[in-house]
């Protein structure tokens, strides 16, 4: 099977669940709408049928008073008026006398119960209800009419039936067209959504460059662009190992070939085993142990495992001692070095790794500052505070806006840079291992500033 047809398939399936997910909850919403509508429309309308009935035999029952009194008090002339309403109304009623016994009823049949409970006054029977025929203040009859708890009667059974095809019907169409939409829903997520698998799965087989379309919804395109910035990580972390090794090998192979040929040299005698090519053999031999100890002071502090000297210390006073030892070199060099470090910076941390960061940096903007060139180094307070903040301002050649942003990955070096090229990735590790961060702002041939913020007192304490 091609990877076309499984990619197609695999569209396809994602397609379908969609739809088919967009059109159930479509119908099930429709089918509880159309049950709670129709119970709601049937409880509405048998609510509206019993009041009418009642409106209607309340008038009835006037009327049936009002030939009582016109007749003079004619019980016959009471049932043939009754008579005559129940054909003209419909009404299923029956009429029982002061006595207690069933007078009339109206014809057809009837919705209530039949038997002997229609021969004597039991009472109301169950869908029943009473209405007393009072004239000159006594009860003549009492007036029986059945009010109904379901459809009413066939006219009011065909009405109801009619609205309930008539909700069916609504609900099909509706599910029609949700099930129409569901598939133009699912056609804009599942494209995107497939895409982001599909580069899922070029990644997982190494091609670390894999980039998606951004399209769809927001959400999606929000998807889009973190996987895109994660595949852009990967590629980047995978290049880092990779040249993690060229690197380590190249800083390793100098001194070990000067250490090699030196060796060789004393075992053929070419060179003697004075005190002056032994020290050139013990050179190389603290290069290599610095670089060995540059790396596993950034493993410790990336790996989060970096055991600090927590006291409380003075971020001025550790800039002045690094300045001091750096300020011979500086002169030697012809690089101008302007400090601004006046008072007490007091905040918490270890002054050991504190030192190595500041001389990192100091060290850096002495590297690529030319003879002529000026290097300003100040503390204030950060901004937006709290905390501290320490800026090296050079005029070296800056940095390219390529390069910026990998300046404090591990081996980076600039042009025309010297040694490993860790020290800056060390002094943002301790950085971060302090609760701060380095961050840089270079423009080519206008030098850069390095910046280290750290939490701590925002205010100088010095007079």
């Amino acid at each position: 099977m091609s990877p076309g047809m499984i990619r197609a398939m695999s569209h396809g399936s994602i397609k379908v669940r969609l739809t088919l997910a967009f059109a159930a909850v479509a119908v099930l919403g429709i089918l509880v709408t159309a049950v709670v509508v129709a119970r709601g429309v049937t409880h509405r309308f048998d609510v509206y049928v019993g009041r009418y009935q009642q409106m209607r035999a309340e008038a009835i029952a006037a009327r049936l008073v009002e030939a009582y009194e016109e007749g003079g008090g004619s019980i016959a002339l009471l049932v043939g008026e009754a008579d005559r309403l129940a054909r003209l109304t419909g009404l299923s009623a029956r009429l029982v006398d002061a006595q207690g016994q069933v007078i009339w009823q109206s014809p057809g049949p009837l919705h209530g119960p039949r038997g002997p409970r229609w021969r004597r006054n039991l009472g109301p029977a169950p869908g029943e209800k009473a209405l007393p025929l009072v004239s000159d203040g006594q009860v003549v009859a009492t007036l029986y009419f059945w009010v109904p708890t379901g459809p009413a009667a066939r006219e009011e059974e065909v009405f109801l039936a009619g609205v309930r095809r008539s909700l069916w019907w609504a609900g099909i169409i509706a599910a029609a067209v949700a099930g129409l939409l569901g598939l133009g829903v699912a056609q804009g997520l599942s494209r995107p959504l497939t895409h982001l698998k599909e580069a899922a799965d070029r990644i997982r087989l190494g091609e670390l460059d894999t980039q998606v379309a951004e399209e769809g919804s927001g959400e999606v395109r929000a998807l889009a662009r973190a996987f895109n910035h994660l595949a852009r990580s990967l590629a980047r972390q995978d290049e880092l190992r990779r040249n993690l090794t060229a690197d380590v090998a190249h800083e390793l192979r100098t001194p070990l070939a000067v250490l090699r040929g030196h060796i060789e040299a004393m075992q053929d005698g070419i060179w003697d085993a004075s005190p002056e090519n032994l020290a050139a053999v013990h050179g190389e031999i603290m290069r290599l142990v610095r670089l060995v100890g540059d790396l596993e002071r950034l493993n410790e502090a990336e790996s989060g495992v970096l055991d600090l000297a927590w006291t409380d210390v003075d971020l001025g006073e550790i800039t002045r001692r690094v300045l001091t030892a750096f300020r011979p070199s500086f002169e030697q060099k012809g690089v101008a070095l302007s400090e601004r470090v006046e008072g007490s910076w007091p905040l918490r941390g270890d002054e050991d790794k504190l030192s190595q960061v500041v001389w990192n940096l100091v060290s850096n903007a002495f590297k690529f500052t030319p003879g002529g060139g000026r290097v300003e180094v100040e503390i204030s307070a950060r901004k937006p505070g709290p905390g501290v903040q320490l800026a090296i301002r050079d005029t070296g050649p800056g940095i390219a806006p390529e390069d910026a942003p990998h300046v404090f990955d591990r081996f980076f070096r600039r042009a025309g840079q010297e040694g490993t090229g860790i020290g800056l990735a060390i002094a943002q590790a301790l950085a971060r291992a302090h609760g701060g961060h380095i961050e840089v702002r270079s423009q080519i041939g206008e030098g850069s500033t390095f910046t280290l913020f750290l939490p701590g007192n925002p205010q100088s304490t010095a007079g």
